[in-house]
């Protein structure tokens, strides 16, 4: 017994050791998507126009250490932890020298999910910003809140020259999806440089299904579309310009299928746009057409009409009685060959 108590105390343990850990919301609705080996890809652009100086590559960072937990209360933006990444070009080389100096003017690689209002209330309440060892006055104004995206923009100055940045970040896991930085001569207004990190920034890719033309009674037809994309963000199905669906695009092998066996007769237009982290969106659209079921041949419906016998059922004096006529006739046929066999005999 002794031993068999041992036994099941240590599947217990060993259980609860192999559990994953579950985030779970604050207080607040807060909670973190983004997770370790996550990764981004991104355009990166710094030029300095007096100088002539430019530079344009891609890169990708992967989450190698995810955010620690939410403060719950949250009251302060600066409280919002970062996860830590791995930075590597295109080619797969290392980053972090070259990029690692950008990264102090990214407010935050990821935001957590769940209540945008209160990460307004947050951002918009910041008045200062020390993103290296200089400190500014900044008052930033939330100025992307869609069903998809969130971000916000602010400027300073530094230098002589004043910088409008903006920020934004995809709703579906809280990852940084465009950060931008303008700067302009105090003096004169004329542009002095620009960088910028933007996911992706390329158009999906989306396949492009044939019209559909039906009888209203024929079944087994659907509108199936894919795309493709590097850093997928969101879809929307328009039937008739109306929204039909949307959500979250959450990779290259989400399919999306809209079954349309059940509408009448009439014509449709079905449209699916499919939006990139950075708001870049691609567009195809399929038509539907349904017409009435066609007549039967030569317009002529036919009808079979079913052969019935009747059996009598009343014995043999119902069945006389309905057909003494017949029984009659016979009858007399054979009393008239009776008579004339007589007749010949006596001659």
């Amino acid at each position: 017994m002794k031993r068999l108590v041992t036994i099941i105390l240590s599947i217990l343990i060993i259980g609860v050791l192999l559990t994953p850990p579950v985030v779970a919301q604050t207080s607040e609705a807060l909670e973190w998507k983004i997770e370790v080996g996550d990764i981004s890809h991104l355009n990166f652009h710094f030029s300095v126009e007096p100088a002539n100086i430019s530079m344009t590559d891609d890169f990708y960072w992967n989450v190698s250490v995810a955010p620690s937990a939410i403060l719950d209360p949250l009251t302060d933006w600066w409280d919002i932890p970062s996860p830590l990444v791995e930075l590597f070009w295109a080619n797969g080389t290392d980053a972090s020298a070259e990029l690692g100096m950008f990264l102090p003017f990214v407010f935050n690689l990821a935001v957590p999910t769940g209540n945008w209002s209160l990460l307004e209330d947050l951002v918009e309440n910041v008045t200062l910003w020390t993103p290296v060892s200089d400190t500014f006055t900044i008052a930033p104004n939330v100025t992307l809140d869609e069903w998809y995206r969130w971000g916000f923009s602010f400027n300073y100055t530094f230098g002589g020259t004043d910088n409008v940045c903006s920020y934004s970040y995809l709703k579906s896991d809280g990852s940084l999806a465009k950060v931008e930085q303008i700067g302009y001569d105090e003096g004169n207004s004329s542009l002095i440089g620009v960088f910028h990190m933007i996911r992706d920034n390329n158009t999906p890719e989306v396949s492009s299904p044939m019209n559909i033309h039906k009888e209203v009674s024929e079944t087994g037809y659907e509108i199936f579309w894919n795309g493709t994309d590097l850093s997928p963000a969101a879809y929307m199905i328009l039937k008739d310009n109306l929204e039909f669906s949307r959500g979250f695009w959450n990779s290259s092998a989400d399919e999306f299928r809209v079954d349309v066996d059940d509408l009448s007769v009439g014509s449709y237009n079905y449209t699916i746009v499919l939006y990139e982290a950075s708001g870049l969106n691609t567009v195809d659209t399929v038509m539907v057409e349904v017409v009435e079921d066609p007549p039967p041949p030569n317009g002529v419906t036919t009808t079979t009409t079913p052969t019935t016998t009747t059996t009598p059922t009343g014995g043999l004096i119902d069945f006389l009685t309905e057909n003494m006529l017949i029984i009659g006739g016979i009858a007399g046929v054979g009393v008239i060959l009776i008579i004339i066999v007589v007749i010949v005999r006596k001659r």
